[in-house]
């Protein structure tokens, strides 16, 4: 599933230079994701995060960026062997914004509620296996399904007496 749109990729890229069509794929979009969703599950919650339509606000510009930036280095690449410039500074400043987030010094803001999603600390530990585990789809790399809702064979719950 996609966590940005094609637009939110174009608002980086100069169309004189790179003009996406409405049906690009984006590619380089779900190993940003990837990227990015690892890295801010170390402080969040990130499996609601499936789609643009649920992703906060400052995720999806992260990605955007980021994507946009390896578009660019895949276009120029030819021409600049170190990279083109202006990705590599995209690049560089959604990292260091990434790095802001998972820090705790840019907070992530839910923009139809809010209120900040909820973030791990001591005082809210994510633990596992919890009572979702097993619960819910799992999907491969490439989206499909490969074990629905309810199938795995759950023995307890989490805060269950034996």
């Amino acid at each position: 599933m996609a966590h940005v749109t094609v637009a939110e990729v174009q608002a980086w890229l100069d169309p004189d230079k790179i003009d996406l069509a409405d049906n690009d794929t984006l590619p380089e979009e779900e190993h940003v994701s990837n990227f990015v969703l690892s890295r801010l599950a170390q402080v969040f919650d990130t499996s609601g995060w499936t789609n643009s339509s649920n992703t906060p606000m400052l995720v999806k510009t992260i990605i955007s960026g980021i994507t946009a930036g390896r578009r660019y280095n895949k276009v120029y690449s030819e021409t600049e062997d170190a990279g083109n410039r202006y990705a590599n500074k995209i690049e560089a400043i959604m990292t260091d914004m990434l790095g802001q987030v998972i820090a705790g010094t840019l907070t992530l803001i839910d923009v139809e509620t809010g209120n900040p999603p909820a973030q791990v600390t001591a005082n809210n530990p994510i633990f596992w296996p919890n009572d979702l585990t097993g619960a819910l789809e799992v999907f491969d790399a490439t989206g499909r399904v490969v074990q629905p809702v309810l199938s795995q064979d759950v023995k307890f719950r989490v805060g269950m007496e034996f």
